[in-house]
Order: C-alpha cells, then structure tokens, then sequence
C-alpha cells in the first residue's frame, strides 16, 4: 500500500494548499475538500490490492484460524483434500468465485490507479 499511496501523496501540490490557506480553508477543510477527492482514487485502489493480497493468503489464514473460520481460501482446501469430505465439485465452483473476485479486484485496482496518474 505504501508503494501506492507514496506517489499519490506526492502529487500533491504545495501550492494548493496554499490557495485553500488564502481562500480562508482551514486545514481540515483543504484535507475534506482538495486533497482527499486527489487521493480517493490511489486509497480505493490501495484497498482493493490489499483485499486481493487477503484474498490469496490461504496459509497466514490457515494458520490463525484452522477451521474455526469459514474462509473462501480455507473452505477450497478442505473440500479438496477431503478432512470432513471430498467434493471436488463445489471446491472447482468456488474456486471460479474466488479467480472472478480475484480478477474484479484486479481490473478495479487498474482502472483506480489509472485515473489516479491522470489526477496527478
């Protein structure tokens, strides 16, 4: 996420600030109403990089939750090595869930961090 809030953080414009400042913005003002509409796009897709990385580690949530949790990840893998039973079927339809997740997350993080370079 740091990689990808950096460069947007430093899209920001000194000047800006400074225009808000002689306009009589107060500083919350300037953040609410100049620099967060700037960086919503590189937030949004921070967000949706982080959700997809979440999404994809199966062993940090395999090893935190075991079975307690019903993890997408977590759900596949034990529908597919058969621990309580074997359905490879609904393991293959869940896996298709998660790529298409995967890949909405993915087309989103793009289209974000696209108009997230034109605002900068």
């Amino acid at each position: 996420m740091v990689l990808v809030i950096t460069p947007a953080l430093g899209a920001l414009r000194p000047e800006w600030a400074e225009a808000a400042a002689g306009l009589g913005a107060s500083r919350r003002a300037y953040f609410f109403r100049v620099a967060l509409p700037i960086l919503r796009p590189a937030l949004a897709a921070s967000f949706m990089l982080l959700c997809a990385n979440a999404l994809g580690a199966y062993a940090t949530a395999f090893a935190l939750a075991q079975d307690n949790v019903n993890l997408l990840p977590i759900k596949i893998g034990f529908l597919m090595t058969g621990d309580v039973s074997l359905d490879a079927g609904l393991a293959s339809a869940l896996a298709v869930a998660l790529v298409a997740l995967m890949a909405l997350l993915i087309v989103g993080y793009q289209v974000l961090m696209a108009r997230a370079r034109r605002v900068a």
